[in-house]
């Protein structure tokens, strides 16, 4: 038979289905066999973790905040959870990475050593996202979209001008704080 791409849908987030059906569409028009089914999360989680899932939809805030999360590791998106548990327990458990992949576990622990404020830092961020489009096998549909973050005007200590996102806001709740209408 004929290769197909199947793809396995969380349905927890209504607006990943129609995406997937877009990016399926495309995919059939340039001459892919592509497929999907929309699954419950509890399933898709499950299926990720014993590396069932053959291509799937999701999304990550912080490819490109090393300094703030991990998400940008396979595991979080359903794939190479073997690679993590070696990267993870120094060898001891899972599978070594593929050369082509052993990259991404040197940016991450490099980034944990590094001021998150820094131009290294930076530097280190551009640097990933150039290696991350040029290796990993991801088909990119947005980027930087906007986010939006509705809050009562009395709440403090939330990132709310120049670069950042409100994403970085709900990764560091535990800051947050109201004050007492004035």
């Amino acid at each position: 038979g004929k290769f197909e791409l199947f793809f396995e849908v969380d349905t927890g987030f209504a607006e990943w289905i129609p995406t997937a059906e877009l990016v399926i569409e495309h995919l059939l028009d340039v001459g892919f066999n592509a497929s999907m089914r929309q699954v419950a999360p509890a399933l898709r989680g499950q299926k990720a973790g014993a590396n069932e899932l053959m291509a799937t939809i999701g999304q990550t805030q912080s490819s490109w905040w090393m300094h703030i999360a991990d998400t940008y590791l396979p595991s979080y998106h359903g794939y190479g959870r073997l690679w993590n548990l070696w990267y993870h327990s120094g060898g001891e458990t899972g599978e070594e990475p593929p050369e082509w992949m052993q990259p991404m576990y040197e940016f991450h622990h490099r980034a944990r050593a590094i001021r998150p404020d820094s131009e290294e830092m930076q530097e280190l961020t551009e640097e990933f996202r150039q290696w991350y489009y040029e290796t990993i096998p991801v088909y990119h549909i947005v980027e930087e979209q906007a986010e939006v973050m509705i809050t009562s005007n009395r709440l403090r200590n939330i990132v709310d001008e120049g670069d950042a996102w409100p994403t970085a806001t709900y990764f560091t709740l535990e800051q947050v704080f109201f004050v007492d209408e004035e």
